[in-house]
């Protein structure tokens, strides 16, 4: 595959990443009755399964219960406290600049007010964390040679960042850094699946203290 393709690829699949959130805008707007929670349901579930499926099928992923063994748990938790460092960093420098919440976290949670937690949680657990990785950890380090992949890992890093929209230098460092540990996941451990991992646990916290504590 060569690189132009793979760039569009990694484009096609942000784009198709984004998809579901359109049924989250109508949802928003005319309320979510059961036939749409359904849909919008089932849509954020088949893009989730599809990423799965990609991943596979072009050897960035691999389905087997190695995913969850010791190993993956050990770079869970090593990954998690790295991320509260470097999340807390970033947080100072956020507030230094006389902002205590990053532009992408308040749309966060001004949708969750809005949408059913079970979508929420397909979206910010499940579908965030493997599309993310797969796009930023997965595809894009491979436009360079092994030799070079460290430069892939930074390339992906950078595009993490601009993913969550950051409005300044602050915001754009915050997520930069939180990319920085879950490349260093990836690249260490050599497995995209404890990325994610480290990547559904730190949204699933999220997710839990905004469901639980607003």
């Amino acid at each position: 595959m060569s690189k132009i393709i793979k760039i569009l690829l990694a484009l096609l699949l942000f784009i198709i990443s984004q998809l579901p959130q359109f049924g989250l805008l109508v949802g928003s707007y005319r309320g979510f009755d059961l036939p749409m929670t359904v849909v919008v349901t089932l849509v954020y579930v088949a893009v989730t399964i599809g990423f799965l499926i990609f991943g596979q099928k072009y050897g960035l992923i691999k389905l087997d219960r190695t995913w969850f063994g010791k190993k993956a748990f050990f770079y869970l938790v090593f990954g998690y406290l790295a991320l509260i460092v470097a999340s807390a960093i970033g947080t100072y420098l956020l507030s230094m600049t006389g902002e205590t919440n990053t532009n992408n976290q308040e749309i966060i949670e001004k949708v969750l007010s809005k949408t059913p937690q079970l979508i929420m949680f397909i979206q910010l657990v499940l579908l965030a964390p493997i599309s993310e990785e797969l796009i930023c950890r997965g595809l894009i380090p491979t436009l360079f040679s092994e030799k070079n992949v460290l430069w892939g890992h930074v390339l992906g890093t950078i595009c993490f960042a601009f993913l969550h929209v950051p409005t300044n230098v602050a915001s754009f460092l915050l997520y930069f850094l939180m990319g920085v540990v879950l490349a260093f996941v990836r690249w260490h451990s050599k497995r995209i699946e404890y990325s994610i991992n480290v990547h559904s646990l730190n949204n699933l916290v999220s997710f839990l203290l905004l469901t639980f504590l607003g």
